[in-house]
C-alpha cells in the first residue's frame, strides 16, 4: 500500500490555483475529509472562501439593506434602578456595507440609549472635535468590524496577560450599533 500525503492547508486543483480559470484564482477552499480537525485558521479560510463566493453576487447591489434590520424602540425600566431608559432593538437582517462587504446579523441587537450616547461621546473625545452632549439629528447605524475578544484586560490573578506567541489570535467579526451625525447642534432642539 502506497503512502498518501494529505495536505491540510493546500488547495486541491480546481480550488483556486494558478491553472484554474481567472474567476476561480485566489479562492482557496479547504479539502475537507472525515475526521479532520479544524482549527481557527481553517475556519478563517472557509469564511474567506464564502465571502469571496458571495462578492460577485452582491457587486451589483448598492450599499444598503437587503432585508431585515427593522428598528424597534421603547422605554423600559432598568434592572438595577428605578429609572427608565430607551432600548433600541435591531432585528436580524442582511445588508451590504459601504465597502461592499456583507453585514449579516442572525440575532437581534439590543442597546440602551445611555450606553449608545456614552460610546458616541467617548469616540468623539478621541477625535479632533470633541463634544460634551448629543444634540441634533443622527442615523442609528449597524457597522461590521474586527474586535479582539479578550481586549478588556479582565484576567484572573494567576494568568499572565503578556503576548503568548503560541496562543491563537482571538479576533471576532462583530456587528454593533453606532451613531452617525447628520446635523449636530450646540443645545437641545425641539
Amino acid at each position: 500500500m502506497a503512502n498518501r500525503t494529505i495536505r491540510l492547508h493546500e488547495a486541491a486543483p480546481g480550488n483556486g490555483l494558478a491553472a484554474d480559470p481567472l474567476q476561480q484564482q485566489g479562492r482557496l477552499r479547504l479539502n475537507l475529509f472525515a475526521g479532520r480537525s479544524l482549527g481557527e485558521r481553517e475556519f478563517d479560510i472557509m469564511q474567506s472562501y464564502a465571502e469571496q463566493r458571495l462578492a460577485p453576487l452582491l457587486c451589483g447591489h448598492a450599499p444598503g439593506i437587503i432585508h431585515g434590520f427593522e428598528v424597534a424602540a421603547g422605554e423600559v425600566p432598568l434592572a438595577d434602578s428605578e429609572t427608565n431608559d430607551w432600548l433600541f432593538r435591531v432585528r436580524p437582517g442582511l445588508a451590504v456595507g459601504g465597502d461592499g462587504k456583507i453585514v449579516n446579523m442572525i440575532f437581534p441587537l439590543d442597546q440602551y440609549w445611555q450606553e449608545q450616547k456614552t460610546e458616541y461621546l467617548d469616540r468623539r473625545s478621541r477625535e479632533l472635535n470633541p463634544i460634551s452632549a448629543v444634540h441634533g439629528i443622527y442615523f442609528l447605524s449597524v457597522i461590521r468590524e474586527l474586535e479582539a475578544v479578550d481586549k478588556n484586560g479582565q484576567f484572573a490573578a494567576c494568568v499572565r496577560d503578556e503576548l503568548d506567541l503560541l496562543r491563537d489570535a482571538r479576533i471576532e467579526t462583530v456587528a454593533r450599533l453606532t451613531l452617525q451625525p447628520v446635523w449636530e447642534a450646540d443645545e437641545a432642539v425641539a
